[in-house]
């Protein structure tokens, strides 16, 4: 595309030029005439002059001044033909040159895929000397009044925020608290007892929600969802017709 833009250029300098010539051959100053033809004698003579003017070869300035000798036309061509490869034709070639550069150096996936697990990591320990830092009786247990306290005055919002789990409210805590404590129920039921939930089960939310949910969590969510729905469906159908053996009959199942 440079060279074409480049070669259409030479064509009409070279075509003025020889315009120039013809009509002014006998008034035509010998310099000026010999500077011209070393520079724009041929289309190849002009390709290169032109490239010499955004290469560094010589100032735009002296091509402007020899086309000015030329007429306005020709002098107001090569100023546009220097602005628009100075401003145009090289900001979007520089561009394309960082974009390939910065797509060059982007991580490759499994170093982004390690780094996050071993962020996970650092941020799971972390966790875990939070949580040991304000269980106060030592026994790795958490109870509503221990978690209260910790959001209160242990700055468990603001830990939580600076590793990608935002909670906004009290709701938010709220709800955090009762996923834990839903995750202990179904691990292990029997240590599920008296509220309080051990910081393993709070740490094990805590990377279950860390960061933005990805499309595959948000289907095993909603299918999880649909099954839910389907047993309180059986479960509702269940119930009419007991209702309406009750009614007939005066008895209970």
């Amino acid at each position: 595309l440079i060279g074409f833009i480049t070669y259409m250029f030479a064509l009409i300098f070279v075509q003025s030029i020889t315009h120039y010539r013809f009509d002014n051959q006998d008034t035509l100053d010998q310099d000026v005439d010999q500077l011209v033809m070393a520079r724009f004698g041929s289309v190849h003579q002009a390709v290169i002059s032109l490239c010499k003017t955004f290469f560094g070869g010589f100032d735009w300035g002296e091509m402007y001044d020899l086309l000015a000798e030329i007429g306005p036309l020709s002098a107001s061509l090569g100023v546009f033909f220097a602005l628009f490869f100075s401003i145009s034709v090289w900001n979007i070639v520089g561009s394309i040159f960082v974009e390939k550069v910065m797509d060059t150096a982007k991580p490759h996936p499994h170093e982004v895929l390690a780094d996050a697990r071993l962020q996970s990591n650092f941020d799971y320990a972390a966790m875990s000397h939070f949580f040991d830092c304000l269980d106060a009786d030592g026994d790795a247990a958490i109870t509503p009044e221990d978690w209260q306290l910790i959001v209160d005055q242990g700055g468990l919002q603001e830990f939580l925020a600076l590793r990608d789990v935002d909670l906004r409210d009290d709701a938010d805590v709220s709800a955090f608290f009762a996923l834990a404590q839903h995750e202990q129920h179904i691990k292990d039921p029997d240590k599920a007892r008296g509220g309080s939930v051990p910081k393993e089960a709070l740490m094990r939310v805590f990377l279950k929600v860390k960061g933005q949910a990805s499309k595959l969590q948000v289907e095993v969510m909603l299918h999880e969802l649909r099954a839910r729905q389907g047993q309180i469906i059986q479960i509702l159908g269940l119930l009419r017709q007991r209702q309406l053996l009750t009614n007939e009959f005066g008895f209970t199942c």
